[in-house]
């Protein structure tokens, strides 16, 4: 039987440059190489990288990236201990105010979020508009805005 691997890299989406890899990481769970995954955007080392596709090649998952000029990362935000995911407000090109954290036992937790188009929170509904991994606050943050449904 075969199983999945552990193993996954970021590479930029440079076909010119022969998509040179930019971080590699062995030993996820399932949980986080598939929350990795579902993300939208990554932000490592103040930079802010938008996904534009994912692949599985053999006992190697990756995710493509570009870089991301428009946006900026978030002054004063602050750093988890453990795994955590940020709701923010979504407004585009300013800065997103948090409207609650959910700290998680895991990452299959996280996906459980991440992967939902809406969410409940203080008795309204949300639509789920795109979410990141921010390695530097070591943090999933979803934006979110009010459902028109």
């Amino acid at each position: 039987m075969n199983t999945l691997t552990d193993r996954l890299e970021y590479r930029l989406f440079d076909e010119k440059n022969g998509f040179p890899a930019l971080y590699h990481y062995e030993g996820l769970t399932s949980g986080e190489l598939f929350a990795r995954r579902m993300c939208d955007f990554y932000i490592k080392n103040n930079q802010i990288y938008t996904k534009t596709s994912t692949a599985y090649e053999t006992d190697l998952f990756v995710i493509y990236l570009s870089v991301d000029a428009k946006e900026e990362v978030f002054d004063d935000a602050p750093i988890y201990e453990y795994v955590t995911i940020e709701l923010r407000e979504w407004k585009e090109h300013v800065d997103s105010p948090v409207l609650h954290t959910i700290e998680c036992q895991n990452h299959e937790e996280v996906v459980g979020y991440i992967g939902s188009d809406y969410i409940q929170l203080k008795n309204a509904e949300y639509e789920t508009v795109a979410s990141e991994i921010d390695e530097d606050r070591r943090a999933y943050v979803m934006y979110i805005k009010p459902s028109t449904m």
